[in-house]
C-alpha cells in the first residue's frame, strides 16, 4: 500500500460535489495493516480500483454514483447526489402524498423519457404535436441503485411503507453493473434486519421502468435533471474531475513544495492511548428506524453493517492494539484500580470494517457477522479481561526485557 501521506492524497482527490470525502475514517489511514478494499471492489465507474499494491484513483471516471459510500463501513465516503438528508426529505413528502415508492437510476430515467418522446412522435399527426408523458416528479431519483443502503429500507419501514418498486436498466448487462450487485446485497442485508423485527418490507427489482410510475401528463420540466440527455452522469464526471485535477495540482505542484503546507491529517493518539472514535450517523439511522418498527423477534441477525467480536484470551498477548486502531470505540481499553486489564466490547457500536482482525498480531481476534439483538437493541458491554502483558514498550528495561525473551529467557545464562 502506498505511504500512508500519499494515500491520503489520492483518496481525497475524489473529494468533490459528486463525493464527500472524510480520510480520517478511513481504516487505510488509520492503519497500514488494514485490508479493506470495499469501495475499489465495488466501484461502478472505475474511478477506484486496486493494482495489488496500491489504491488508485481517476477521478476523472467518477460519476457519483455513491456505490463506494454504501459499502464503506466506516462512511470516510459519503453520497452527495442526492446526500441521505435530501434522499430522506424526497422520501418524506412521497409518503406523506401517498405516492407509490419508487426509486429509479438515472439510465432507467433516460431509456424511459426516450419511450415517451417516441411515444409522442407517433402520436403527433401534421398540425398537431402530442405532448411528452413523462412525469419523474413522483420518482425518487439516484444515479445508480447501489446508492441506496440499509438505512433507506429501515426508514422506508419506519415511515409504515409496504413496498419499494426499484427500476434500473438491466442491471446485470449495465456498465455500472457492480453498483446493481450492491443494490441487491443492500436491500437483502436490510430484509434480514426488518425480518428479524418482525416486519416484512416487499422490494421489486424492475426493468424497465414501469410506466405507470411516469405517465402523468406533467411536463418533463419536473425533473431536476434531464436524464435524457444523460445530463446527470455527464455532469457529475465533470465535477469530480474537475476536483481531481485541482487536488492533484496542490499535490503535484512544484510551488506547493516550497511553500509550507497546511498540518499533516493524520489522526493522533489520545491520552487514552487511542486514536479518536466516531460512530457513522447513518448506522444511527438504521437504529432508529428500526426501533420504531418494533421489538425483535429472533435472538440474532446475520447481516453486513453489525459485527460480533470474539478474542481468544490464550493467544493474544494483551497488546490492545484493537482498542487503539477501533474507529467506532466498538472495544475500547479498561484497567481497574486493582491492576486488572483487558478491553470492553460494543457490539452494536462495530461497524464490520474487520481492523481489528486484520492487524492481530497473533490471530486471537476474529469478528462474526452475527449478532446477538439482545447485545445490539440494549447496548450491552462485554468485559473481556486480559493477563498482564509480559513486555512493555517505552520502558527503561524495555530492550533488555525483550531481548532477554527472545534469547533465552530465564534459561540463558548470560542473563
Amino acid at each position: 500500500m502506498a505511504a500512508l501521506e500519499n494515500f491520503i492524497s489520492v483518496i481525497s482527490s475524489l473529494d468533490s460535489e459528486a463525493l464527500r470525502v472524510v480520510p480520517e475514517r478511513c481504516v487505510q489511514v488509520r492503519h497500514k495493516g488494514a485490508k479493506c478494499l470495499r469501495c475499489a471492489e465495488v466501484c461502478a465507474a472505475g474511478a477506484i480500483s486496486y493494482d495489488g499494491e496500491d489504491v488508485i484513483i481517476d477521478g476523472e471516471e467518477c460519476i457519483g454514483c455513491g456505490t463506494c459510500a454504501t459499502a464503506c463501513p466506516t462512511c470516510a465516503l459519503e453520497a452527495v447526489h442526492p446526500a441521505d438528508a435530501e434522499l430522506s426529505a424526497a422520501l418524506a413528502e412521497r409518503v406523506a402524498a401517498g405516492d407509490e415508492i419508487v426509486v429509479a437510476c438515472a439510465r432507467a430515467l433516460s431509456r424511459a423519457r426516450r419511450r415517451a418522446e417516441e411515444a409522442a412522435e407517433a402520436a403527433s399527426g401534421l398540425l398537431r404535436r402530442a405532448p411528452v408523458d413523462f412525469d419523474a416528479s413522483r420518482i425518487l431519483q439516484v444515479v445508480c441503485l447501489g446508492r441506496l443502503d440499509e438505512s433507506f429500507y429501515a426508514e422506508c419501514a419506519a415511515r409504515g411503507v409496504n413496498a419499494v418498486t426499484l427500476a434500473g436498466d438491466s442491471c446485470e448487462t449495465c456498465k455500472y453493473h457492480r453498483g446493481g450487485k450492491l443494490a441487491r446485497e443492500a436491500a437483502d442485508s436490510a430484509a434480514a434486519l426488518l425480518a428479524a423485527h418482525g416486519c416484512e418490507l416487499e422490494r421489486t427489482f424492475v426493468s424497465p421502468l414501469p410506466p405507470r410510475c411516469y405517465q402523468g401528463g406533467a411536463a418533463a420540466g419536473a425533473l431536476d435533471f434531464d436524464p435524457a440527455k444523460r445530463a446527470t452522469i455527464a455532469t457529475l464526471r465533470e465535477m469530480a474531475a474537475a476536483a481531481a485535477k485541482e487536488a492533484a495540482a496542490d499535490v503535484l505542484s512544484p510551488a506547493s513544495e516550497a511553500e509550507e503546507g497546511p498540518e499533516a491529517r493524520y489522526v493522533k493518539v489520545s491520552e487514552d492511548g487511542t486514536l479518536p472514535q466516531f460512530v457513522p450517523v447513518r448506522r444511527n439511522r438504521v437504529m432508529n428506524s428500526l426501533r420504531r418498527v418494533g421489538e425483535p423477534v429472533r435472538d440474532e441477525v446475520t447481516c453486513r453493517l453489525w459485527g460480533q467480536v470474539s478474542i481468544d484470551t490464550d493467544t493474544c498477548t494483551s497488546c490492545r492494539m484493537c482498542a487503539t486502531f477501533c474507529p467506532t470505540g466498538a472495544i475500547t481499553r479498561f484497567q481497574d484500580e486493582d491492576g486488572a486489564i483487558g478491553v470492553d466490547h460494543r457490539p452494536y457500536r462495530c461497524v464490520q470494517c474487520r481492523l481489528c482482525e486484520d492487524i492481530c498480531m497473533t490471530g486471537a481476534l476474529s469478528v462474526s457477522d452475527a449478532v446477538s439483538l439482545d447485545d445490539f437493541e440494549h447496548g450491552r458491554v462485554h468485559h473481556i479481561p486480559m493477563d498482564p502483558p509480559a513486555w512493555t514498550p517505552n520502558k527503561p528495561d524495555s530492550i533488555f526485557t525483550k531481548m532477554n525473551q527472545v534469547i533465552g529467557g530465564e534459561h540463558n545464562s548470560f542473563f
